[in-house]
């Protein structure tokens, strides 16, 4: 059975993706699944920057308002997916 879950893009990283969310449609999916269907949907070069921000920790997941330690979090029709940038400074 498919799901839609939306993904909503915050600050700098709605900047480079170039909109404020994506829906996604998928089938039954887990957290991982779905972030490799969003790297499917960008353009390469975006894809790319997204990746390293996450993969650097200058990103951050949330799920339903949560912050996510396990990638292979369950998700279900409706949910929502924050992707946001890490502030530092002082």
């Amino acid at each position: 059975m498919a799901i839609k879950v939306l993904v909503e893009f915050i600050g700098p990283i709605k900047e480079l993706i170039g909109k404020d969310y994506m829906v996604l449609e998928l089938e039954e999916a887990n957290l991982l699944e779905a972030l490799e269907e969003l790297n499917r949907l960008l353009e390469e070069e975006k894809s790319a920057r997204l990746r390293e921000m996450l993969n650097n920790g200058r990103a951050l997941i949330l799920v339903n308002g949560l912050k996510v330690f396990d990638m292979n979090i369950k998700l279900n029709h409706m949910d929502k997916i924050y992707v946001l940038p890490i502030a530092f400074g002082g």
